[in-house]
């Protein structure tokens, strides 16, 4: 599912970051993932695969929809976000909820156990896609169904991008991933998509783009708004890291500037794009 770097970075500062900041990210990312959740529309007693389910929402959402005759296994490979997940699962009673921490890429999944998988932005990292779709693909059983949302262009979601071009007049930044290399932006490319997915062996495959403002960290000053922001990106906080603290400073007082038109009680309030994306396996 990622390289080792992001595997490190997961289980250290860059889950713990997340963990701190989970219910801002859920409030962010829940509608978004919502609509996918409802074009995957499980229902009870089905067992479903939950993809970079992360702190867990997702995965508890799904349960609660496939009651105690289902069950739902989430996958991810941060310990500090699974830790959380398990905790949340615990203090909502759900016994048919499992988590493990695993590279869905690799990991050996028995064949046909799962009658759905789902995914709300994790499945953008992997190294080799469709060796990664080709095995949940297997874990599938006959007519299981495949839903998840992933980002649409950086251009398209200035939640990023306003960012980028902002630190860009002020520091040398990292050399971009390739469109197509794992990252939040890996899917930008519908066809890319839909030949992954096809060569996986899935069929019926959908696509559907979807414009939405995005409310990031509701109720934060707008300084704190800048370093949480800064604290969930690997790269960004990478570079920071190894800055002397007057640039650091250069830096959180540039963003502040250029969020502050998009800052107000509901949060930074930016345009995102998604896609939701939809396939099945043959029940041939």
């Amino acid at each position: 599912m990622a390289n080792e770097k992001q595997r490190e970075f997961w289980s250290g500062k860059g889950g713990d970051n997340w963990v701190e900041h989970q219910t801002s990210m859920d409030h962010m990312l829940g509608p978004l993932g919502e609509r996918a959740l409802n074009k995957l529309d499980p229902v009870a007693g089905e067992n479903i695969l939950d993809m970079g389910c992360g702190t867990g929402a997702t995965t508890l959402a799904i349960a609660n929809r496939v009651g105690t005759s289902g069950s739902v296994s989430g996958a991810d490979i941060s310990e500090p976000m699974l830790t959380l997940a398990q905790q949340r699962a615990k203090d909502a009673e759900l016994d048919h909820v499992t988590f493990q921490n695993v590279d869905i890429q690799s990991h050996a999944f028995e064949t046909d156990c799962f009658d759905a998988a789902f995914s709300r932005f994790g499945v953008m990292f992997f190294d080799k896609p469709v060796e990664a779709f080709t095995n949940v693909f297997r874990s599938l059983g006959a007519g299981g169904r495949l839903a998840f949302v992933c980002w649409q262009s950086p251009a398209k979601n200035p939640w990023q991008s306003l960012a980028t071009q902002t630190l860009s007049s002020l520091i040398e930044l990292p050399v971009p991933t390739p469109e197509r290399g794992p990252g939040p932006f890996a899917f930008q490319e519908s066809d890319y998509v839909c030949d992954i997915l096809s060569s996986a062996g899935f069929d019926a495959i959908e696509l559907s783009n979807h414009e939405q403002m995005l409310a990031m960290y509701p109720g934060m000053t707008l300084p704190k708004t800048v370093e949480a922001y800064m604290s969930i990106n690997p790269a960004l906080r990478a570079m920071i890291a190894e800055m002397p603290e007057e640039n650091r400073t250069n830096i959180v007082d540039a963003l502040v500037e250029a969020f502050r038109p998009y800052h107000s009680d509901r949060g930074l309030v930016l345009e995102s794009a998604t896609s939701v994306v939809t396939a099945r396996k043959s029940t041939d």
